[in-house]
């Protein structure tokens, strides 16, 4: 955790050392020693070891950590310019190599590239240095005095221009094309300006622009312009494993530092406060009130009568009207109803739309009745109990109430709610596909969702045979078009529930 404390704009580099020590003393002891920890799983004292697997870093913290720096930047000397014109010697067979080095002490351990740093240390050098910007870019006037000292590459070396008492931003960029000015103050107040030849790679500020204008056309294979919520995307594609998600977590761990004397504390500090908020908040989704009263409907869907049960015989024509609700309704039944309405298609082929969904209506259950009674005659076996029943039609008296509790909630009629000053149960609402018609001869009808609105005038629970039963509601609707309640008797039955 000591490594979160470096900050700054300066790394430590190759003294990174003096914060590995503790860690390394720490890994030290978990491999040689261990530590006792508890197990809950199995209830025993056990010594843990642990080892360090591996370090993911890019090339220059590699060099730190690993100690192998490259020797080629110390052998100055060496690359004096001069052409070699010997014969390159011959390259070391494998068994030759590790006779070289069968005998070097190595340490166990891994060292990964992290390819995000590499790719993006390297994109910034190149950009830098093509931009000109400060701080960033690689050719300063101390690499050309470097290449002026090796007598390399004379037409790049700086040119002094003399002292002025402004500060001279671009030099003699000006006066000599795409060329770079540089400064350095001479210890009285004054700036002695210096003039870097353009490169073969320096840009002029119309080239910088069209740089910048191809950089934003940029397109992946995708044929999409690059953003951030397609990186992840990419990466998975290319199966390349980088830091982000480490990185990430090590942000939310160094968010937690309230203490940075005791980073870990702080740390054991806010992950325990978290996963306990989280189990209190599971803890508490889960746990049943103590002294509350719960509710009537918790637990069950179906339906059932509460208030006013009665045994009722309605007149056929309503009976019929249920049923036909019902029927409509029922998945089963489904295929039923296409084959009636194909039927009847075929058997008047100039009736209009709206006449055939008229006489469908009127002679539905009559024919599905006779449909139902001949195909049991050829396969007895083949039909469902719930076409069964409905086929055979539903009692003549029906359970009546004045309340009733159904999908979680409670239903009244008008005259229940007439009896209550506090409460009104029974305004129904719902949103049903509707086919409009222009007017009787509309040979073009559209269909549409409509919200209609009402009062429940009476509950019944319709039953089928001695298993089948189901809720219909018989309600009052509103004329969405008057916005008032129709003065005549026009109710609908609505499905409630069945069971």
């Amino acid at each position: 955790m000591l490594l979160i404390l470096i900050s700054w704009s300066k790394q430590p580099g190759n003294d990174i050392d003096v914060y590995l020590e503790p860690i390394i003393d720490d890994l030290t002891k978990m491999w040689d020693e261990g530590v006792f920890v508890f197990s809950a799983h199995a209830n025993e004292t056990f010594r843990l070891c642990a080892m360090l697997f591996c370090t993911i870093n890019d090339f220059p913290t590699y060099g730190n950590l690993s100690g192998h720096d490259h020797p080629y930047p110390n052998m100055k000397t060496t690359f004096n310019g001069d052409v070699e014109i010997d014969v390159a010697r011959r390259a070391l067979t494998g068994k030759e190599v590790y006779e070289r080095v069968k005998d070097v002490q190595t340490v166990s351990g891994k060292h990964c590239l992290d390819v995000m740093h590499i790719e993006k240390n390297v994109c910034e050098a190149i950009l830098g240095t093509l931009m000109n910007i400060s701080g960033k870019t690689k050719d300063t006037k101390e690499v050309r005095e470097y290449l002026k000292s090796k007598g390399f590459r004379p037409e790049l070396r700086p040119q002094s221009l003399g002292y002025n008492n402004k500060e001279m931003e671009k030099g003699g960029a000006n006066k000599k094309g795409k060329g770079k000015g540089k400064e350095k103050g001479n210890g009285k107040g004054k700036k002695k300006n210096d003039y870097l030849p353009p490169a073969c790679f320096t840009l002029s500020k119309e080239e910088k622009r069209l740089f910048c204008d191809c950089l934003y056309g940029i397109k992946d294979p995708s044929g999409k312009v690059l953003d951030l919520s397609t990186l992840d995307e990419l990466q998975n594609k290319v199966k390349i494993q980088t830091l982000c998600e480490f990185e990430i977590h090590i942000g939310v761990l160094q968010d937690k530092v309230r203490n940075p004397a005791q980073p870990e504390g702080s740390m054991i500090q806010g992950n325990v406060g978290e996963e306990v908020g989280n189990f209190v908040a599971e803890f508490l989704a889960r746990a049943e009130p103590i002294g509350l009263p719960t509710s009537r409907h918790e637990g069950r869907l179906e339906g059932k009568g509460t208030i006013g049960s009665k045994l009722i015989s309605p007149p056929m024509h309503k009976l019929l009207q249920s049923h036909l609700c019902v029927l409509h309704h029922i998945l089963a039944v489904h295929p039923y109803l296409v084959m009636h309405k194909h039927e009847l298609a075929n058997e008047y082929p100039s009736t209009g739309e709206r006449e055939l969904t008229q006489l469908h209506n009127k002679e539905f259950i009559k024919w599905f009745q006779d449909k139902f009674i001949g195909e049991l005659e050829v396969a007895s076996n083949s039909f469902c109990e719930t076409v069964q029943y409905l086929a055979l039609g539903s009692w003549e008296a029906v359970h009546s109430y004045q309340g009733y509790d159904v999908n979680e909630y409670t239903f009244w009629t008008e005259r229940q709610d007439q009896k209550s000053l506090s409460v009104q149960n029974s305004g129904v609402s719902i949103v049903a596909s509707s086919r409009e018609y222009a007017s009787a001869k509309d040979r073009c009808p559209v269909d549409a969702k409509l919200s209609y609105y009402g009062r429940v005038q009476d509950i019944w629970e319709l039953s089928c045979g001695t298993k089948f039963n189901v809720c219909l509601f018989w309600w009052k609707w509103a004329d969405n078009n008057r916005r008032c309640v129709k003065r005549d008797d026009a109710c609908v039955f609505t499905l409630g529930a069945q069971s």
